[in-house]
């Protein structure tokens, strides 16, 4: 019976569709933030969620949300959070057959890894269990929460919180233990040590491969969403089981986790985006128990959930540029401004090099707006955002760009057609320093010189070009000009 369960769950996920949030799902979250975004997520999520059997997920519910393909492509594989490489070739690969033999050995702990899988909760059963020793529904069979995972490295990592490690009392794979995997030196995908990172004091924790950090703190971003109401009592039921290094039980609700361990989740978060195997397994999830993990969805909610406590740099939730009839205007939207100073605009004609045009002081404002006044008569303009704290601290914002589409008609160029020395008239002398670059009909650039600041006409010798049609571009940090002329012999 278990075998046909797995066929059928493996021809489901052959034809399922993926990226598919239900229309509105999210509609009671818009144009909130803080604890109350918080509070409205919880609720989207725990409605209507189907509470699962947890002794029936690995026959009938994880062999349709946690079956991959094989790196070759060739089979499909048990998708283990601790052994499988992201990045690079496996030491070995599970099956969801109901076996020990490579498939799921459910209680038993084999004496090594490699052997079998069994079911891991990444936020352990021993921070959430009740105080008769059962464990509540639908906690314990979240699939959110409960992964495949190596038998012995589920074991080895126990109920010790995750966290950056340094001075690792155990790596895996163990140096040789699968001979040269993939080649020297092998990949560390999960180690036991101590915490290393700033405010953490946990004597020994899990570091788990990179490559899966990014979806361990989206998963604890939603434990602590969907379940908020049950943290206090997990942590007074169980004070000492580890939980206390991770939630902080004065404030529960919100942020619900410790500053530190907050900071350092959300670090992993963006450092590890969201990819497409993530978004497919929400997507299955979704199909086994009716919701899903807003932070898969929508991970610009990580920012704007947390940010009022303080600890997250100024995250931008959109940046925009677009042309009006005599300027370009930059609209961008933030998260809470803590210890914030100002946005300091850049620009730039060739994407590489930026210069500051302006700078807006941080006032916590929703949105923001800029002015470009300077718009040249063609090609494209670039922007960014520098972001810089009150310490000097900062951070650049993503590049956005703007076409200036039309003929450009702010130089003249003659003789035009020319048998070789060109004249260039620039109908406005030059700002700053410029460059010329001149470029034949395929767009190979075939010279390049330099033009001073203040003058508005430019000799360059065409003598050396062959017959042709060119372009020549004239540009600094403020303007562009650029026509096209025609070499004769």
């Amino acid at each position: 019976m278990k075998n046909i369960f797995t066929s059928i769950c493996l021809l489901f996920l052959v034809h399922v569709s993926f990226g598919q949030i239900p229309p509105g799902y999210y509609d009671a979250a818009t144009g909130l933030s803080c604890q109350p975004l918080k509070n409205a997520l919880r609720n989207i999520v725990a409605n209507g969620q189907v509470s699962l059997v947890y002794g029936q997920l690995d026959d009938v519910q994880m062999p349709i949300t946690d079956t991959i393909r094989s790196d070759d492509g060739s089979t499909f594989i048990t998708w283990d959070i601790y052994s499988n490489n992201i990045s690079g070739p496996e030491p070995y690969t599970f099956s969801m057959a109901q076996s020990a033999a490579g498939g799921f050995c459910g209680g038993t702990t084999p004496s090594t890894e490699g052997v079998c899988w069994n079911k891991e909760h990444t936020f352990p059963r021993a921070w959430f269990k009740n105080s008769d020793g059962t464990y509540p529904s639908p906690t314990q069979a979240d699939l959110f929460n409960v992964r495949p995972a190596d038998s012995k490295l589920n074991s080895r990592r126990a109920n010790y919180p995750f966290a950056n490690v340094s001075a690792p009392t155990f790596q895996f794979p163990v140096s040789g233990q699968f001979g040269t995997y993939p080649m020297p030196p092998n990949p560390v995908l999960g180690k036991l040590g101590p915490a290393n990172y700033p405010g953490l004091s946990i004597p020994i924790s899990w570091e788990p491969d990179a490559g899966i950090k990014g979806d361990i703190a989206r998963g604890y971003f939603y434990i602590v969403t969907r379940y908020q109401d049950d943290l206090a009592g997990w942590y007074s039921t169980n004070p000492t089981s580890g939980i206390e290094k991770v939630i902080d039980n004065s404030n529960a609700l919100y942020p619900s986790l410790q500053l530190p361990y907050l900071s350092m989740l959300y670090s992993w978060h963006l450092a590890d985006p969201v990819d497409a195997r993530e978004t497919r397994r929400n997507d299955l999830v979704y199909s086994q128990q009716n919701n899903r993990n807003p932070y898969i969805d929508h991970p610009e909610y990580v920012a704007l959930v947390f940010q009022c406590t303080g600890i997250i740099p100024v995250t931008l939730t959109g940046f925009w540029a677009d042309l009006k009839s005599k300027e370009i205007q930059l609209t961008w939207e933030a998260t809470y401004e803590t210890n914030f100073k100002e946005y300091q605009i850049e620009k730039s004609l060739d994407g590489t090099n930026f210069t500051k045009i302006g700078t807006v002081n941080g006032t916590n404002s929703p949105s923001y707006i800029f002015h470009d006044l300077d718009v040249p008569a063609g090609g494209i303009v670039y922007y960014r955002l520098r972001m810089e704290d009150i310490d000097g601290k900062a951070q650049y914002s993503s590049t956005v760009a703007v076409r200036i589409s039309g003929k450009i008609s702010n130089c003249f160029v003659y003789p035009n057609p020319s048998k070789g020395d060109i004249s260039i008239r620039l109908n406005s002398t030059l700002a700053e320093p410029s460059v010329i670059r001149i470029y034949d009909i395929a767009g190979k650039q075939v010279s390049v010189t330099k033009a001073a600041q203040g003058i508005s006409k430019i000799n360059i010798s065409g003598s050396a070009l062959p017959p042709g049609r060119y372009v020549v571009r004239i540009a600094n940090n403020r303007q562009l000009f650029t026509e096209s002329f025609i070499i004769i012999k």
